[in-house]
């Protein structure tokens, strides 16, 4: 009786170890696409911030 006990339980803890191999696999690709996102972000703010300095050069020069 026992050792059928032990072989659910085996069961059991190697589908939950599946599952959570999947989940993890699943949370990895997500952190990868948010981490391209937040790059990208980045660079968008970067670059209009250049863009918003170069412009207010342009309205200093003009009123000069």
């Amino acid at each position: 009786m026992s050792t059928t006990t032990d072989s659910a339980a085996v069961k059991r803890l190697k589908n939950k170890v599946e599952k959570q191999a999947t989940q993890i696999s699943s949370l990895q690709g997500r952190v990868s696409e948010l981490v391209d996102n937040l790059t990208l972000l980045s660079n968008d703010v970067k670059n209009f911030k250049a863009a918003v300095a170069g412009e207010m050069n342009q309205l200093f020069d003009k009123v000069d």
